[in-house]
């Protein structure tokens, strides 16, 4: 998952020019068999407990652009409900902008052994609920080269 975003910024502040941080997360639905109580668990790297030092320092907080990964070879969780959540963080004197923080999220998944329609599954789904989705397409022609 990548989340690229449009951050507010301002010279005057040196190092802290970056005035909003967004950060990604996809959750997956949890639920408590003794409660029937339902909540949602982080299931990428980045959303461990990592000290905020470590997140700076590496680009994971107060930088536009935000990548996490995970493999799920035998999946994970027992259940197929899944959120994608972007949220906010602002420096302590500003305001989280009137007209938003524009940003793209570009999620790459897929079966590990190609049979289940994970993507057309998922994209339908976002659909559904009124998520814009653009496909990236990528284009390559090619060029004979002159024998010498």
């Amino acid at each position: 998952m990548t989340l690229v975003y449009r951050a507010p910024t301002h010279y005057q502040f040196g190092a802290e020019y970056v005035r909003v941080n967004l950060e990604g997360h996809l959750r997956q639905e949890v639920i408590n068999a003794a409660t029937r109580k339902i909540s949602w668990k982080g299931r990428l790297k980045s959303e461990g407990k990592i000290y905020e030092k470590h997140l700076i320092e590496h680009g994971h907080k107060w930088w536009p652009i935000k990548r996490a990964e995970q493999n799920f070879v035998r999946g994970v969780g027992n259940s197929s409900q899944w959120r994608l959540v972007v949220d906010s963080l602002c420096r302590t004197d500003v305001a989280f902008p009137e007209d938003g923080v524009p940003f793209a999220v570009i999620l790459t998944l897929d079966d590990p052994e190609g049979q289940a329609p994970v993507f057309n599954d998922l994209r339908q789904a976002l659909r559904a609920s009124g998520v814009q989705i653009d496909d990236i397409r990528t284009a390559a022609r090619i060029k004979p080269r002159g024998r010498t």
